[in-house]
């Protein structure tokens, strides 16, 4: 992956990178490309390698792919749901509790009473291509269900 300004890439942990600026004559210990790191804490500047990599590579920091936003909370689900997620066949459920993550079997799961659903295709979210579905949950706006009688 080659990093273009403006564009904005994913961390290995799944925070969202900017890239503002290249330095023009970087020293030989330095690198070139300006990136910033969006954190619980606010943005945090770095600096990477071409190719994404952060300092030696294979951390956290690492750039792994061009960021795709979440996709939007479906006004069909119930009142109850607090969560939404899309399983790695594509399909899309909510869910009355936050739910887990499942790798091997490619889902999310929850035990909470009346816990999850699944949401007809015609109404789930779009994902664009190249979403993973692992990035794919999403908590309920606030005040979702309070109007529900």
């Amino acid at each position: 992956m080659k990093l273009e300004i403006g564009k904005t890439y994913r961390t290995r942990d799944g925070k969202k990178a900017v890239v503002e600026f290249i330095m023009p004559e970087p020293s030989r210990y330095a690198s070139r490309w300006g990136v910033r790191i969006l954190t619980e804490e606010g943005w945090t500047p770095l600096t990477y390698k071409e190719d994404g990599i952060f300092g030696a590579g294979g951390g956290s920091h690492d750039l792994v792919s061009e960021w795709i936003d979440k996709p939007e909370w479906c006004k069909g689900n119930p009142a109850w749901a607090r969560w939404q997620a899309h399983h790695g066949d594509g399909t899309a459920y909510w869910y009355a509790g936050k739910p887990e993550i499942d790798e091997k079997e490619e889902t999310w799961t929850c035990f909470a009473p009346l816990s999850s659903g699944w949401i007809f295709t015609n109404h789930a979210p779009k994902v664009p291509p190249g979403f993973r579905w692992q990035d794919s949950l999403v908590e309920a706006p606030e005040g979702w269900g309070k109007d529900a009688k």
